[in-house]
Order: C-alpha cells, then structure tokens, then sequence
C-alpha cells in the first residue's frame, strides 16, 4: 500500500509574517509585494549583482504590463519603482512568456518568450 503525505501551510493571521529567527540563525523577514496586485503575477526569477543588487522579473498575466522589472539596490531593503521592459507595443505585440534573468558580474540579462 503506497502512502502519499501532504503538507498544506494555510496562514490565516497576518501576524505570522513577522520576522521569525529559525534553529539555524536564518532571520525571515515579512513578504515583499514587488507586482501592483496579487492577482496576477507568476513565475517569479531572480538575479544578484554585486554584493547588494537584486533583480526580479515575473510574468504578469495582464496585457497592459507585458514584461515587469524591479530592483533593488540596497539589498532588497526597498525597490526601486516596477518598470516595463517592453513598452513599445508596434515592435513587441505581445507580453513577454516565461522570463528568466541571468547574470555575470555587472551584466544582467532577461530572457523571455512572446
């Protein structure tokens, strides 16, 4: 007889995303909203450069923001204001698909589907 466990994590109160230390010394810090909603962002990548800059990237399932782009430049302690990366509708028609970024020393590169 095969057994199948699963684990569901339903949080219900707000105050559980508090900073919380773990037994190994690792401090998880509230959730960051970086889309405008919760509705409709997927697919979340993340890159680092330096020592304190993040970039983040996600799929945002509206056609009005068709590849979004934040970063940080302090370590993820505040982000800078979400951009899009493909405003000009005539040359890219659609939203960008499943993006990824990669990085190599101060280069960073977003890679996307349409």
């Amino acid at each position: 007889m095969k057994h199948i466990f699963l684990l569901v994590l339903l949080f219900i109160s707000i105050e559980l995303s508090f900073a919380q230390d773990t037994t190994n010394g690792i401090v998880w810090h509230p959730p960051i909203l970086l889309s405008n909603d919760t509705q409709n962002a997927f697919q979340p990548t993340i890159a680092l450069t330096g020592e304190d800059t993040i970039h983040v990237t996600w799929f945002y399932g509206r056609e009005n923001i068709r590849l979004p782009y934040r970063r940080s430049i302090t370590g993820g302690k505040d982000f800078e204001p979400m951009k899009e990366l493909l405003p000009d509708s005539n040359s890219f028609p659609f939203q960008g698909f499943r993006p990824s970024i990669l990085s190599l020393h101060d280069t960073v590169r977003i890679f996307f589907t349409v």
